[in-house]
């Protein structure tokens, strides 16, 4: 999965800890790939192939603090460095997918049962934020 996302931050100007509140749009882009690699001694690829992909809208809101860790002066480069801490809990469309076992060949046929879902999630990240 590949995700993708603009934000809106509101977050005071304070030295620091800088908490912030976060509203984002964007999408969730699901694939499937098979390959097909030699097992031997280098474990080489011979084949890929993306056999199913969909695409979801996503939106949400997170939220997290920033601690200062370094404060440095403008002409010696950043003037600030944070660890950033967040969370956020994106809402997602319903989209299709692929899981183990869903491709299967019959009679020189090959289907898929694509597993359809709601696509949220909740994100936890760790960070660093560079303030010039």
């Amino acid at each position: 999965m590949v995700s993708g996302h603009f934000f809106v931050r509101l977050q005071p100007d304070l030295e620091g800890i800088r908490p912030y509140a976060d509203a984002l749009i964007g999408f969730k882009h699901l694939f499937t790939q098979t390959r097909i690699q030699n097992e031997g001694f280098e474990d080489i690829e011979i084949a890929r192939s993306t056999n199913f992909n969909d695409t979801a809208l996503s939106y949400g809101v997170g939220g997290g603090v920033q601690f200062q860790v370094y404060g440095g002066s403008q002409e010696k480069g950043p003037s600030a460095a944070y660890i950033d801490l967040g969370v956020k809990y994106l809402i997602g469309s319903r989209a299709g997918y692929l899981k183990e076992g869903s491709i299967r060949r019959e009679d020189g046929n090959v289907t898929f049962d694509v597993t359809n879902s709601d696509t949220s999630m909740l994100v936890v990240q760790l960070g660093v934020a560079v303030r010039f």
